[in-house]
């Protein structure tokens, strides 16, 4: 059955954007004399999956041996000094000028803290007996520090290798597990903190908040909005850290306030399904935050032998089951995994009072705190009992559905979520995962309120009057009573799409590769004007946002994007992206083709967009640019650039005689 939307609009062609930034030719630097803008090239090669970082001046990278140089032993390839070319080496480049260092240390990841570099150093890899132990083990990390100002590398202590990240820093502080026999004592871990501020060299312990257990070991998952999310091993630690009465578990989930030198690991007590699982912590105020995350019903049981989202279970009030599911029986399998809040501040002062909150809500690769509502993506084959529930009412059991509710304080009855007039239009069914690369997996947080991509198809509804089914861009106001608003247009009707989709650290704004075919508009050509361009197949950027209406805002700049891997970011009030030359029709760089992948920028407020350099796809899925997004004013960024992507014959962009490298090109803004 094919269900139409209750709002119908006349179908109209004209692209309503509020605002259009306008595109512009460039030679790689800017049109001014000065060094902002002004691209430079590194004197190394690199991997195509290199890890970069940046913090305020510095630019920090791992430059290939082999790649370097002739990469067989000649002039510049023994980079640390060892006998072999074998190695990824530390260079740091200062971002305001054009000083590199070369620190002369085979590394496998670095990290800043501020102006504190710390690499993770494997000693086989590096031929050096970093922690004086007489051996050189493979199976051995070192945490060496660097810095300008101290001018040679150091060794700090040895990591703990258990884990997928050895190091993560809040600012100024550096976390991370060192690799120690640990004795019983009053409630240490191996986790350790570095205050940079203070002495860079110089750790201290981490303790748990409860004495009853000692000598944790806890791994590092992540941070977010300075909170960071680490996970104790059961095994390890040999303690039933979620008291299921079992010592098994291998992924326990503990938090820990990253803002402070003094922050302890707080054990939430509940298994999780691995270190990947996603979470959220949506800071609320000093050493605050709204924490979701998934809980594992499988690493819970047998303590909870019915599950987590058991509509039977007192908690959840008898509302609280979507009415399409009341057929069904209650779900009681341990297959799940099922959204869970925290209110840090007030469970760390008191977990009675302010227990960890279970949703009831199944959710799968994406959570989300938009205005003190949590949401997840439910899989529809996750309810009852794996039977599957029909949330969308589109006679299948097939879809991901986005599902919130509001997190009570306390211990305050959940609400459960009351559908408005129309019985379907909190029940969205989402695009295909793998049909939104960006990291959103098409559900996205943007001031305040929920933006969705909807598969028209899945949903089995027509929301843009139009035959053909798009994957549409909805959004949706959890403190209203209203609907999902698929048209953003003002005077007329006007649908956007997305190809792919990411969020910025604030919020403010949504990162989305825009289809043209949504609308059947060539938006890569400024209406009025002709251009080689004359399809409508291209994605374009857009750096969507509120009014103050409000309505939501397709910011967009005219060039074709890599539609799948546009690598948007937002940075000083610029935006960055990856255009596909052959998507648009144009040869920006100028070198007699259009097959490459090229860096563009634009100025949200001016609308001035220029070429800056070639670059590569890069499939890490990481932004087309480097820079330290937590930085309000970063200092510049970098980019990979392929030396044969640039002209039929290439260019030698590090000046090693050859033109085949990948070399980091960096610049100020």
């Amino acid at each position: 059955m094919l269900r139409t939307s209750h709002a119908r609009f006349p179908r109209l062609t004209p692209l309503l954007l509020l605002t259009a930034l306008a595109g512009g030719c460039g030679n790689g630097s800017s049109s001014n004399d000065s060094n902002t803008f002004k691209v430079r090239n590194t004197h190394y090669s690199v991997a195509a999956s290199t890890p970069v970082v940046t913090s305020g001046h510095w630019l920090a990278f791992l430059a290939s041996e082999v790649g370097t140089g002739d990469g067989m032993g000649g002039a510049n390839s023994f980079l640390n000094g060892d006998a072999d070319v074998l190695d990824s080496v530390v260079i740091v480049v200062r971002l305001t000028g054009s000083s590199e260092t070369n620190v002369a240390v085979a590394a496998e990841s670095i990290t800043w803290a501020g102006d504190d570099l710390y690499i993770a150093v494997n000693e086989a890899d590096d031929s050096v007996d970093w922690d004086g132990d007489g051996d050189m083990l493979s199976s051995e990390l070192s945490l060496v520090h660097w810095s300008d100002a101290a001018g040679v590398a150091t060794f700090v202590a040895s990591l703990d290798t258990a884990g997928a990240i050895s190091t993560l820093a809040v600012g100024d502080l550096l976390f991370f597990p060192e690799e120690v026999a640990m004795a019983p004592g009053m409630n240490m871990t191996s986790l350790r903190v570095i205050d940079t501020t203070v002495d860079p060299l110089a750790f201290t312990t981490i303790t748990t908040q409860s004495l009853a257990t000692t000598g944790l070991q806890p791994r590092l998952m992540g941070g977010d909005e300075g909170l960071v999310f680490v996970y104790m091993c059961e095994t390890v630690d040999a303690y039933d850290l979620n008291g299921d009465g079992d010592m098994t578990d291998a992924f326990v989930l503990g938090v820990l306030d990253g803002t402070i030198a003094t922050g302890e690991v707080m054990n939430t007590e509940l298994g999780i399904a691995n270190a990947d699982v996603p979470f959220r912590a949506d800071s609320t105020g000093v050493s605050d935050w709204l924490v979701a995350f998934l809980v594992s019903e499988a690493a819970q049981a047998p303590l909870d032998t019915l599950g987590l989202n058991n509509f039977m279970d007192a908690q959840f009030v008898a509302q609280w089951r979507p009415t399409q599911c009341d057929s069904g029986d209650p779900d009681q399998d341990t297959l799940d995994n099922v959204l869970h809040y925290i209110h840090f501040d007030a469970w760390a002062m008191d977990p009675v009072l302010n227990p960890i909150r279970n949703t009831g809500l199944t959710g799968r690769t994406r959570v989300i705190v938009v205005d003190g509502y949590v949401g997840t993506i439910s899989s529809e084959g996750d309810e009852v009992n794996a039977s599957g529930c029909d949330l969308n009412s589109d006679s299948d059991k097939l879809d991901r559905i986005s599902r919130w509710t509001f997190a009570v304080g306390g211990t305050f009855q959940l609400n459960p979520i009351i559908p408005p007039s129309h019985p379907n239009d909190d029940m969205v069914a989402l695009t295909n995962i793998n049909a939104i690369p960006g990291g959103t997996c098409g559900l996205a947080e943007l001031d305040g309120r929920m933006v969705a991509l909807v598969s028209e198809f899945r949903d089995d509804t027509d929301y843009d009057n139009n035959p053909t089914n798009f994957n549409l861009l909805a959004w949706y106001d959890p403190d209203s009573s209203g609907q999902w608003k698929f048209d953003h247009g003002t005077s007329s009707s006007f649908y956007g799409g997305a190809t792919w989709m990411r969020e910025v650290l604030d919020r403010e704004h949504l990162m989305v590769a825009m289809p043209e075919d949504v609308e059947d508009i060539n938006i890569n050509i400024p209406p009025g004007k002709t251009g080689p361009d004359q399809d409508t197949n291209d994605s374009i950027p857009s750096f969507s946002r509120f009014n103050n209406e409000p309505r939501f805002i397709f910011a967009i700049a005219r060039v074709a994007l890599l539609p799948d891997n546009a690598g948007m970011l937002i940075a000083r009030n610029h935006g960055y992206y990856r255009v596909d030359e052959s998507d648009d029709s144009r040869d920006w760089n100028e070198d007699g083709d259009m097959n490459d992948i090229v860096l563009f920028r634009t100025h949200l407020s001016t609308g001035n967009s220029k070429y800056m350099s070639p670059v590569i796809e890069d499939f890490q899925g990481r932004g087309v640019i480097f820079v330290d997004l937590m930085d309000d004013s970063p200092r510049g960024g970098a980019m990979i650039a392929d030396e044969a992507s640039q002209g039929t014959n290439g260019v030698d962009y590090n000046g090693d005689g050859d033109k085949n490298d990948l070399v980091i090109r960096y610049f100020e803004m």
